[in-house]
């Protein structure tokens, strides 16, 4: 029972042997996994969380405590919201099994009733087969086009009229003639130009426009409409219309001459004019179709012109040199494409329709249109069809560039002379220049009016550089959005200016190589040093063109230049000399002098050798005087023969080319008043030999008569002497190929005048020294400019002065012969020392000297003492010696020692030491202000010496003697407590004394 049930049913059943059905497709399309749905939401929630956060933590000082709350609120709840949906979602999911199977059931049977729809459908369809099915055959068409050729169609009674008659045509039009006429004669509203522009005939108005159109239009009745009202009732109709141009074949111009030559219009736009033309004027009347008329032959003809315009970019010689944009109002050709000026549609000219309805043209160049260029319009618009000119755009191109070509040159031409301050340019046809380069050059600057560019004829190497900077855009406006022809017309003039530079510069450069200039185009100098030449030029304008070149001589220290600047603007040149170092890679002026010359001189090889002159006359001078200033020495340039011959200075020293005379004020510090004069004559001399340039240098002083003697010896040392004139003269020669090597400033310009005033100064040295020593009553033995012998007193030798001498570095100083005494070389070891300290102290040596002569006597003496009387220790030691020592100049130390055995062991010796210093000191009590010695005893008063108490009582004993005998002699001798100030003869018996009390000392202590 149950088995049948399930047969029933659809269960399967093995038994029966049947298969099942297939299982209901389960629904996947559009369903999420709720997996799914709960991460993004967590994850969602977290980042909105995490958002706002973030953003009440930027916004804690710009919004309230309150504000940030609710928005946190605000979000919380939405949250809770989402939250809630989701919960109800979870706990629907809890039963999703049963509705999953609902929905999968729920698709399996709309798909089962989409399929019972569609099988309906194509059974339907089986029926009809119409697409199948063929049309039933017309058998008596078929036979009657077999048979006659042709089908025969009914003709449903039509009757044909009979043709009309001409008698009848012709009154028609005769009727249509007079009413036209009429109509003609009673209409306000007519164009203009159709005023004695038309014909009425054949039945129509003829209308003809010359060199545009020629229209016919007509009426359909002959009513007589003399109200504007009216006019609906019987409007004018489009019959016929021809173009009064075309294209001529022989020229490709736009001709208005040949009718035969009028271009017809085709067929679809004849049907279009036809149809627009009868709704103006239906609409408009005759104001209307000329309107119309009048703009469509406008457009065709600027159709024409675009044709010309065409073929002219490619087969003429405009090809390259233009564009063009057309439209069907308007034309606009960019000429001069390729330049820079016109490029990007800056220069163009605009064909089209203008105010008035004609066809005209618009020039626009330099940022506007030009208004003002006298150029005939264009519209062709003559009563007389043979006065009509052919409309050539090749003519109007030509034109125009022709005219802005002018306009360029013109503008060109007076800047340029206005700029140069002269007549530099002149016109040679509107479109070249003749520009004045240098006086003898001149270069003709030309503009192509097909391209816009300039050029020169026949170009030289510079000429052919600076065009391509001509036709370029301008350096300065190269950031400029917009450069205007003022812009292009400066920079060409300035371009101009530097050819005039840069050919004059050669040209000048030229002529100073052939003059044996040597130029030099490493230096570069900067703008402050450039302003410091611009400071010497008055009538110099602001930012001109100019040109440095840097020039040096042959003969010239390497770092002496001529400097010459080239103005661009007045042609003048200016000429500096100047001396330059390189400072850290940064080129200086140390030194610069203008020189004064005409600059409208005319530069010929005679005014470049001058000038070679005046700038080594200036270089050597400046050297001279430099030198003299840093020698702090006093100096006047003479050029007149007068003073030079009252100073019995040879006649043929006159200021000369290449020769300069200065004239030196003596005040004492080059040569001794007491034997020469107060001014001394410098006299320079520059000569060329070969490749080798001297300087001659020339000293002339006069010398007094008294003086002459002492200087007889100086001609063996560059020094000749005029003994008529009482005239000395020191030569020096200076090669200054030798010398011009600057690196060393504090040196290089005192080598000029070092030798000679070396000269001059051991010149003076000898003077000086010859005539102090004579004033001390010194004997001179031999003298030159090297040395002086001379004998101060009987008891030296001669002693030799050697006098200073810069050159080879040596000192002054006094040296002793050889066989001298050992304590005198060390006195002159002392006294050569002060004397290098205080070189005016020459005198003071000398009396110095002979005062120092007691003190060796006195030594001298106590030594012939002692050793007259041996005094000797058992070991053969002698008991009593002495010494003496220069401590300084006014101190001498005489030194006793005395040896002795000592009490307890008698190989000990007792070594004991008396000192006596003797200083120089005045007596001021002494009218005779003599020099005395100063004696003391001091240095001795100490416990040490208390043993020699006897020693000293001796001393004193004997000094009351010594004294009593010099007061009966009436000489000086003066006892100070332990000090005694005596003569300079008493010196030596003092110490004899002394020396004899110390040898009967020693002799009672044995």
């Amino acid at each position: 029972m149950s088995v049948d049930t399930k047969s029933r049913n659809g269960a399967i059943g093995v038994s029966h042997g049947r298969t099942a059905p297939p299982e209901i497709p389960h629904v996947t399309a559009n369903i999420l996994p709720l997996l799914n749905i709960l991460r993004f939401h967590t994850q969602e929630s977290y980042k909105r969380l995490e958002s706002l956060v973030e953003k009440l933590a930027n916004t804690k000082t710009t919004s309230s405590d309150v504000n940030r709350k609710l928005a946190l609120l605000d979000l919380i709840v939405s949250m809770r919201q989402d939250f809630v949906k989701i919960y109800t979602l979870v706990k629907w999911a809890q039963r999703s099994k049963d509705v999953s199977k609902l929905i999968d059931l729920l698709n399996w049977l709309r798909s089962q009733e989409y399929y019972f729809e569609g099988l309906s459908h194509g059974i339907n369809e089986l029926n009809h087969f119409s697409g199948a099915k063929l049309p039933s055959s017309d058998i008596p068409l078929a036979l009657e086009v077999l048979v006659r050729g042709r089908p025969q169609l009914p003709s449903y009674n039509y009757i044909q009229k009979p043709p009309i008659s001409p008698k009848i045509i012709l009154k028609v039009l005769k009727d249509l003639n007079l009413a036209l006429t009429a109509r003609m004669a009673l209409m306000d509203e007519i164009p203009h130009r159709f005023h004695n522009n038309y014909v009425v005939k054949d039945g129509r108005i003829i209308i003809t426009i010359p060199g545009e159109f020629q229209v016919s239009i007509t009426v359909a009745n002959d009513l007589i409409i003399d109200e504007p009202c009216d006019y609906h009732k019987s409007p004018f109709f489009f019959i016929d219309f021809a173009f009064l141009f075309g294209i001529n074949p022989e020229t490709s111009l736009i001709t208005h001459k040949d009718s035969k030559i009028v271009s017809a219009l085709p067929k679809a736009s004849r049907e279009k004019l036809e149809s627009v033309a009868n709704q103006v004027l239906l609409n408009l009347s005759l104001l209307g179709l000329y309107e119309v008329l009048h703009k469509y032959s406008i457009s065709f003809k600027l159709f024409l012109i675009s044709r010309q315009l065409k073929d002219l970019s490619v087969n003429s010689k405009w090809r390259g040199n233009f564009q063009f944009k057309y439209s069907s109002s308007l034309i606009i050709i960019n000429y001069w494409n390729n330049h820079f000026l016109s490029r990007s549609w800056k220069s163009f000219i605009e064909i089209g329709i203008d105010k008035k309805y004609n066809l005209n043209f618009r020039w626009f160049k330099n940022g506007k249109y030009e208004l003002d260029h006298d150029i005939p319009d264009i519209n062709g618009n003559s009563s007389d069809p043979e006065d009509a000119e052919d409309l050539s755009i090749d003519s109007i191109l030509t034109t125009i560039v022709h005219k802005h070509s002018e306009k360029i040159m013109n503008k060109i031409h007076n800047l340029f002379n206005k700029t140069v301050n002269q007549s530099a340019a002149s016109f040679l046809s509107p479109h070249q220049l003749l520009v004045e380069l240098t006086p003898r050059k001149s270069t003709i600057l030309a503009i192509n009016p097909l391209t816009g560019f300039l050029f020169f004829t026949d170009p030289s190497p510079i000429e052919s550089q600076y065009q391509a900077k001509i036709n370029s855009v301008p350096s300065v406006t190269e950031n400029k959005n917009f450069i205007t022809e003022q812009d292009m017309i400066k920079n060409v003039v300035e371009n101009l200016i530097l050819i005039r530079l840069d050919m004059s510069n050669s040209f000048l450069r030229t002529k100073l190589i052939t003059t044996e200039w040597i130029p030099n185009d490493f230096i570069k100098i900067s703008e402050n040093e450039t302003s410091r030449l611009f400071s010497f030029i008055t009538d110099l304008r602001s930012n001109p063109s100019y040109k440095l070149q840097f020039y040096r001589c042959r003969n010239w220290p390497s770092a002496w230049f001529l400097i010459y600047m080239l103005n661009g603007h007045s042609s003048k040149t200016h000429w500096w000399v100047a001396r330059t170092k390189s400072i850290q890679g940064e080129w200086r002026l140390q030194w610069l002098k203008m020189l004064d010359t005409d600059s409208h001189s005319e530069l010929d090889y005679k005014f470049l050798n001058n000038l070679s002159t005046s700038c080594s006359n200036l270089i050597i001078h400046h050297l001279i005087t430099e030198e003299l200033e840093q020698r702090e020495v006093q100096y006047l340039r003479v050029n007149n023969k007068e003073i030079l011959r009252k100073f019995n200075v040879p006649g043929d020293l006159t200021p000369q080319t290449f020769e300069t005379v200065i004239a030196l004020h003596n005040s004492g510090n080059l040569l001794p008043l007491s034997a020469s004069s107060s001014t001394i004559f410098l006299v320079v001399k520059l000569s060329t030999e070969g490749t080798s340039t001297k300087l001659q240098l020339t000293m002339y002083g006069s010398l007094k008569e008294q003086k002459l003697g002492d200087v007889i010896s100086f001609a063996h040392i560059d020094v000749k002497l005029h003994p008529d004139l009482l005239l000395f003269e020191l030569l020096s020669s200076v090669c200054l190929n030798e010398n011009n090597d600057e690196t060393n400033e504090s040196t290089s310009t005192q080598k000029l005048l070092t030798v000679l005033f070396e000269s001059l100064r051991r010149m003076s040295a000898l003077l000086i020294s010859l005539e102090q020593l004579r004033a001390s009553n010194i004997e001179v033995t031999r003298y030159d400019l090297s040395e002086i012998c001379f004998k101060v007193h009987s008891f030296y030798k001669p002693f030799t002065l050697i006098l200073a001498n810069q050159v080879d570095g040596r000192k002054a100083q006094i040296i002793p012969d050889q066989n001298e005494n050992s304590h005198v070389k060390l006195l002159l070891d002392i006294v050569n020392k002060d004397y290098a300290q205080k070189s005016n102290s020459l005198a003071g040596c000398f009396k110095y000297l002979q005062e120092c002569v007691s003190i060796f006597r006195a030594a001298q003496s106590v030594n012939e003492i002692l050793d007259s009387n041996e005094l000797k220790l058992p070991n053969q030691l002698s008991r009593l010696r002495f010494d003496f020592k220069f401590q300084s100049l006014n101190k001498v130390h005489f030194i006793f020692n005395i040896n002795s055995a000592h009490s307890t062991s008698p190989k000990k010796i007792q070594k004991d030491r008396i000192v006596f210093a003797i200083t120089f000191a005045r007596n001021k009590f002494d009218s005779r202000q003599i020099l005395f010695f100063k004696f003391s005893m001091k240095d001795n008063m100490s416990a040490e010496n208390l043993k020699f108490r006897k020693l000293f009582e001796l001393i004193y004993r004997a000094t009351n003697e010594l004294q009593e005998t010099c007061h009966s002699k009436k000489k000086s001798f003066v006892k100070l407590n332990y000090d005694f100030l005596t003569e300079g003869e008493i010196l030596e018996p003092l110490m004899k004394k002394i020396a004899e009390t110390f040898v009967s000392y020693v002799r009672s202590e044995n």
